[in-house]
């Protein structure tokens, strides 16, 4: 179904620019898109977040991983700022951080000028498990991406940096 558009027109009620005048973002209507394409657009994301997660490695949960993955990010961080990130509450994250402590893929240190805070960072361990999921997860990527036709592809990629702006306040 297509798309509902609106045709460029001045926030001051002036009529569409002409030739002499450039147009800027002020002099277009914001985009409101068809409630169709919204659900078509959550639908692909939904199912293609879901079935990249399907490429997890087994002896890890999803949620571990997703901690594991923002330490090894961030490189060092404590465990209220992960909690945060993750938005669990920070005795959640503890027992997140304690089972992949035990399982080695993180570990946990104490900061010396306040020992009521903990440190979390990725074991080597942790860090070629990662670097593993990153790969097989880029890889079927990269396949799904190789089927498409080159202006499918070129369409997508064109897309990034505007879906990458969807999580700026998430960030």
């Amino acid at each position: 179904m297509p798309a509902t558009t609106r045709s460029p027109r001045s926030s001051t009620g002036s009529k569409a620019p002409t030739a002499d005048r450039d147009v800027s973002k002020a002099d277009i209507a914001p985009m409101a898109p068809a409630e169709d394409d919204i659900t078509r657009l959550r639908f692909v994301l939904l199912r293609l977040g879901r079935r990249l997660r399907q490429e997890s490695p087994a002896g890890i949960t999803p949620t571990q991983l997703s901690a594991l993955s923002v330490v090894g990010k961030a490189r060092r961080i404590t465990i209220g700022d992960l909690a945060a990130i993750e938005s669990v509450q920070p005795p959640t994250m503890s027992r997140i951080v304690a089972a992949l402590e035990e399982d080695g893929w993180v570990e946990r240190t104490t900061d010396r000028t306040d020992r009521r805070v903990s440190f979390v960072t990725a074991t080597a361990k942790g860090e070629r498990e990662l670097e593993r999921v990153r790969a097989e997860r880029n890889a079927f990527l990269a396949s799904r991406l190789g089927r498409l036709e080159p202006n499918d592809l070129a369409a997508v990629l064109a897309a990034l940096p505007s879906l990458e702006r969807l999580l700026q306040d998430d960030e």
